[in-house]
């Protein structure tokens, strides 16, 4: 076995064992497990984590010694909710770069990129890769893999502040990193040394590696960037859908103009309206942070900028809400220390919060409701790190309704009670968004579709919106589709699992139902480039930056 030299021949006896003994039981579990490991201890002391339990585990079965099994799998899976939505997430970081933001709450580390620290997990991970993107997207799929998470479906989240901010070169030779990294790792050449790339030119050597990943084992099925909203215009929507983009991250963090003043943000929500305004003109998902307790805010301007953010213009489709941490030597901590502004107790944040979280409509998924700053890192009083499940019980306590994306995800269960399809319209002018969900008798989430169609009224307003991006001109635009169920291997059917059930053709049927009925003649998508094979499957044809299909 590969592991004679990382262990002693006791604990190599004693690891062998364990794996044997976990393999001999019938649907084993959690109480199960622990049982073993107890009799089957280190020589040193200690247990086995469930990461070297796997590791043994898959060498033992390719050495035919024991007979696979998937329940064994799933349950020695480190972390499960990480592949339980039907993708893994893999975070890369850019080089630290200036900001031309000024942001007052922003940490200014050295070294980091502008927002970062270097003690945030994220960060870690890109220090010990030198922020080499090909190296930390290649480190974080062995990880993944060697925590038993399946990486055929991967989500790649660009981190870094404003991604704008960075030359054109930069960004097409980090973007084409992450690709060549996913397509390498697909046929085990990760460990190799790397050879120069082929004498190409930067955007062809990009394109190139995107074709390879369409059809790799390791597939990019969503790529998001993040960068302020007054860096987003026409020609750098383009410019990020020709990278690969299919989602993109921005701070709102408020919608009151004297908060953003004092707080120097650089923008006006002029400014984030007319970024909402093109981003959903050329199709792609929107996710808005906001922060909670800015110098200048109360608990009341607080509540306006939600509500105002779930308002036509704006309206997004995830949310990050973060409440503010004022780290050690910012300007901010000599503000707090003067008294020119204060935290909110920690009760009236939970109140607020709980409060944001009961009045996200449906069609929104909140993705954090903390930033993963250390407390080692932050002022006293600072918000702790498990605001999360104080929030979750002051809801349930209150009875208030959590009905955002999140909270209803069926993730890697098996719908109970057949399958029921709506639709949930809401008007965000020139258009009409469509939210078509698949839930189960549970009212639990299997998948769903967002769709954008030209609104009645305004449809020569919406045509001429997408003057830039004229392939989708006069379509009904697919901005996303979702279907949950755990990762699958790539080309495998995982029978029982909500992603091989024909859930996201029967949404993509709707779809293209009601975008004929909205005078639509051709339904597009802003497929990821590993999902053009599926939607190829289904009649799409290719455009130069989407898909699109005749009705």
């Amino acid at each position: 076995m590969k592991y004679e030299n990382q262990y002693t021949k006791k604990n190599l006896s004693q690891l062998s064992c364990a794996v044997l003994a976990i393999s001999g039981v019938e649907s084993p579990d959690e109480k199960k497990i622990k049982k073993i490991l107890r009799k089957y201890s280190k020589e040193e002391g200690g247990f086995f984590s469930k990461a070297q339990l796997l590791g043994c585990y898959r060498e033992m079965v390719q050495e035919r010694k024991i007979e696979p099994n998937k329940i064994i799998e799933e349950t020695l899976r480190t972390k499960p909710t990480r592949s339980s939505s039907g993708i893994v997430s893999v975070a890369v970081m850019t080089k630290p770069n200036p900001c031309p933001g000024k942001c007052i709450f922003c940490p200014d580390e050295e070294n980091m990129p502008k927002s970062y620290l270097s003690s945030e997990p994220g960060s870690m991970r890109a220090l010990e890769n030198g922020f080499d993107p090909y190296k930390q997207t290649s480190s974080r799929l062995k990880a993944l893999l060697n925590t038993g998470h399946e990486t055929g479906k991967c989500e790649i989240i660009v981190l870094g502040g404003s991604f704008g901010s960075y030359e054109d070169e930069y960004r097409i030779d980090f973007s084409r990193a992450i690709f060549e990294a996913l397509n390498d790792h697909s046929d085990d050449r990760s460990g190799e040394e790397k050879k120069s790339p082929p004498v190409l030119e930067k955007i062809d050597a990009l394109l190139h590696e995107q074709k390879l990943n369409e059809d790799a084992k390791n597939r990019c099925v969503g790529l998001s960037f993040e960068t302020r909203a007054d860096m987003i215009d026409e020609r750098e929507l383009i410019f990020l859908r020709r990278l690969g983009c299919t989602k993109i991250q921005s701070g709102v963090q408020s919608l009151d103009e004297e908060v953003l003043k004092k707080n120097k943000v650089g923008m006006k929500s002029k400014d984030i309206e007319r970024a909402f305004f093109l981003m959903r003109s050329a199709g792609f998902k929107i996710q808005a942070h906001v922060m909670l307790n800015l110098p200048g805010s109360d608990p009341a301007k607080d509540l306006m900028t939600y509500r105002k953010l779930f308002s036509p213009p704006f309206i997004p489709d995830e949310v990050k809400i973060y409440p503010l941490m004022v780290v050690k030597g910012s300007p901010l901590n000599e503000m707090l220390k003067k008294g020119e502004f204060r935290y909110y107790s920690k009760e009236t944040l939970v109140r607020l919060v709980a409060s944001f979280i009961s009045q996200t409509p449906l069609y929104c998924r909140i993705s954090r409701v903390i930033r993963d700053i250390p407390s080692t890192d932050t002022v006293d009083n600072s918000p702790s790190n498990n605001l999360r499940e104080r929030v979750e019980n002051e809801i349930k306590e209150k009875g208030l309704k959590d009905v955002n994306i999140r909270n209803r995800e069926i993730r890697g269960k098996t719908p109970e009670g057949g399958l029921f399809f709506s639709d949930t319209a809401y008007q965000c002018e020139p258009f009409v968004e469509h939210f078509i969900q698949c839930t189960d008798s549970k009212g639990r989430l299997a998948g769903f579709l967002r769709l954008s169609v030209p609104s009645e009224h305004s449809r020569e307003e919406a045509e001429e919106s997408r003057n830039f991006v004229p392939e989708v001109k006069k379509s009904g635009l697919i901005r996303e589709l979702h279907v949950y169920g755990n990762t699958a291997v790539i080309g495998e059917k995982n029978n029982g699992k909500s992603q091989h059930r024909g859930i996201g053709r029967k949404l993509i049927q709707t779809a293209s139902e009601l975008s004929s009925s909205c005078g639509c003649s051709v339904i597009s998508v802003i497929s990821a480039v590993g999902t053009r094979n599926y939607y190829r499957k289904l009649g799409f044809r290719d455009g130069d930056l989407y898909q699109h299909l005749s009705l």
